[in-house]
């Protein structure tokens, strides 16, 4: 708290301090390090910037990095000096029969993001789904830049696009904008009939869905597209994606590549009504000489993740344990750069790249309870939910992870 009396300067509390180096612009959180010289064997004490990206830690820092990515984004958005240089070679023809590969593997069991070096990845060899369109196939070019037009005046245009995408409905929701105190806002109308379980699966595995989108679009458009993109909730805490793409594509190729991208997801099934360890007294029990997870009643040691996808790959009539797609809605819109619309399209994408969830939708002192009960019910289907096969899922399938840990 400042304290001040007439004709004196305020007392320096941290507080105080604080308030000064966010206005200067200063990191408020400074740590301190010692650095020694080879050569001389000097040591020196430095003070190095505490490099927070959240802006209810640091303000100077997170607004630092803020700054830096809207450069970013802005310098790497509308090229026109493609970066793949002319000197990489091409990819060697792969044949007649790559397309028919192509969608022979398109259901694989994508965790190569998190998968661990030397282990081994798995592929359903299954055709496409029939209850989507099918996915155009078009000539590869080499190249990321969009292609430049020339208006009758002479003037040239090399627009660029922002996309965003979204996910389906999971029930009606209460209406209403940030900041306009609709009593409920982004709650469900109906709580009892929303799909909770479906609205946490998918936030999930919403990733990996878009790098499925990424990569159909990069062969459906026929450049390597490139883009800047941020993940952020809606107000029913859904995600959603917004994208500066470089380069023009067209709409009906985005809309398409949006109606005929779904993940697949080969897990073990982990629908709530087959959960086995349901009761927190009797959750499985690590073996620290086996290295695994044994069961509490009969103490015989959980399958390996392994062995659980051996038996989903021998079952003939297995089914996915996660089917997603994108909802209908997708926007999209052409933006030509340098103009106001580029620049306040830049704004948009990083302006919730400083806030963390909590500070976007709610505010501590003026709780919403119907928004709050939201939050606790979609948190607790998240709980009893596997992200990754590293972590354990026990209570959901029954087996022990990929890579078995103590918890």
């Amino acid at each position: 708290m400042t304290t001040a009396v007439a004709g004196m300067s305020p007392v320096l509390t941290a507080e105080v301090v604080r308030d000064y180096a966010a206005e200067a612009g200063v990191c408020v959180r400074p740590v301190l390090r010692k650095v020694t010289d080879r050569e001389t064997g000097q040591v020196t004490s430095v003070v190095i910037r505490c490099g927070s990206t959240r802006e209810a830690v640091c303000p100077p820092c997170a607004q630092r990095v803020r700054r830096l990515r809207m450069q970013q984004c802005a310098e790497g958005w509308h090229l026109e000096d493609d970066p793949l240089t002319a000197e990489v070679e091409p990819a060697p023809d792969p044949g007649p029969d790559a397309a028919e590969f192509e969608e022979d593997c398109e259901d694989q069991e994508l965790d190569h993001p998190e998968a661990e070096p030397g282990s081994d990845r798995r592929v359903r060899s299954t055709r496409r789904r029939t209850d989507v369109v099918d996915l155009p196939k078009v000539p590869q070019e080499h190249r990321s830049v969009g292609r430049a037009f020339t208006a009758p005046d002479g003037t040239t245009y090399r627009p660029s696009m922002f996309v965003t995408l979204t996910l389906g409905s999971y029930g009606k929701i209460i209406a209403g904008r940030k900041g306009s105190h609709v009593s409920g806002a982004g709650a469900p109308l109906h709580p009892a009939t929303y799909d909770y379980r479906r609205a946490a699966v998918e936030a999930l595995f919403f990733p990996r869905l878009f790098d499925r989108w990424i990569q159909n679009l990069r062969r459906c458009a026929g450049v390597k597209v490139q883009y800047f993109g941020a993940i952020e909730p809606q107000r029913r805490l859904a995600p959603h994606i917004h994208l500066a793409m470089r380069g023009a594509i067209p709409r009906a190729v985005i809309r398409t590549v949006t109606r005929a991208t779904y993940l697949q997801l080969w897990w073990p099934s982990f629908d709530e009504d087959r959960a086995v360890f349901t009761d927190p007294e009797r959750l499985p029990v690590w073996d620290p000489v086996e290295k695994g997870y044994r069961d509490p009643g009969t103490g015989f040691p959980l399958p390996t993740w392994a062995q659980v996808l051996d038996e989903l790959d021998a079952d003939p009539d297995a089914r996915p344990a996660v089917v997603m797609r994108f909802g209908t809605q997708v926007d999209i819109a052409g933006i030509i750069a340098p103009s106001a619309d580029a620049d306040r399209a830049i704004r948009y994408l990083v302006k919730y790249l400083t806030k963390s969830v909590a500070e976007t939708y709610t505010d501590p002192e003026h709780a919403d309870p119907q928004y709050e009960a939201h939050i606790d019910r979609l948190h607790h289907q998240v709980l009893h939910l596997p992200a990754r096969p590293s972590v354990r899922t026990g209570s959901a399938t029954a087996s022990n992870p990929r890579t078995p840990a103590p918890a």
